[in-house]
């Protein structure tokens, strides 16, 4: 059986790319989240300004 050595430059190479593509995996999908929340958010919004309840509540 051989022993595989890499150099630190070597495995810094190899990790470092993999970190960034996390990275990126993230990003996106904290950006498809948000995206998600804000279209939720203005069809509660839309269906609840349609609904004209919001007239009838009294600010003290």
């Amino acid at each position: 059986m051989t022993k595989v050595q890499f150099s630190n430059r070597q495995l810094f190479n190899m990790i470092v790319p993999l970190f960034f593509e996390q990275l990126l995996i993230m990003l996106v999908g904290i950006a498809w989240a948000m995206c998600a929340d804000w279209f939720v958010r203005a069809i509660l919004f839309i269906l609840r300004l349609k609904s004209g309840v919001w007239k009838k509540k009294r600010i003290i």
